[in-house]
């Protein structure tokens, strides 16, 4: 568009506002394509199944064959742990050893004698041996040179 001067006061003119389109103008139907396009590439992926995928199976225990308390186990745990993995004597059948409490000073039987001295220590005398002698350290007669030494290494 071009203008001519015609001079001052002489004439006038309008100003017409031309637009010129510019950049991409996205149709309805573009869009509509668009989403259509989308909506199958979603369904395609999630309904495909991957048959390239590698997977390593490993075994997982049903049971958890580490609890201590075994006498709370159902006869399928026992049965299943005994069968599939190492467990203590006594756990899967068999005789399971004898245990006994060392720190007591009953009279202990033949059995309970030989378990405490095989596996635990016991103080002298217990197992075999001469006992060491001991002394009454809360006396005030004249002490003997071996009652002196025993209570000054064995009482506070």
């Amino acid at each position: 568009q071009s203008y001519s001067y015609v001079g001052q006061g002489c004439g006038s003119y309008v100003a017409e506002e031309v637009s010129h389109p510019y950049g991409w103008k996205v149709k309805p139907i573009c869009f509509l394509a668009m989403v259509v396009v989308i909506v199958l590439v979603v369904v395609v992926v999630l309904t495909t199944n991957s048959t390239t995928t590698t997977s390593t199976v490993t075994a997982v225990s049903p049971f958890d064959c580490s609890t201590a308390d075994t006498a709370t186990w159902t006869p399928a745990k026992k049965a299943w742990c005994c069968a599939n993995t190492e467990q203590p004597p006594g756990t899967c059948g068999g005789t399971p050893p004898e245990t006994f409490n060392c720190n007591t000073r009953e009279v202990w039987t033949a059995a309970k004698k030989a378990w405490c001295c095989a596996n635990t220590e016991q103080p002298p005398g217990t197992c075999g041996g001469t006992p060491p002698e001991t002394f009454n350290c809360n006396t005030r007669e004249v002490w003997t040179a071996a009652k002196k030494a025993w209570c000054c290494a064995n009482t506070q």
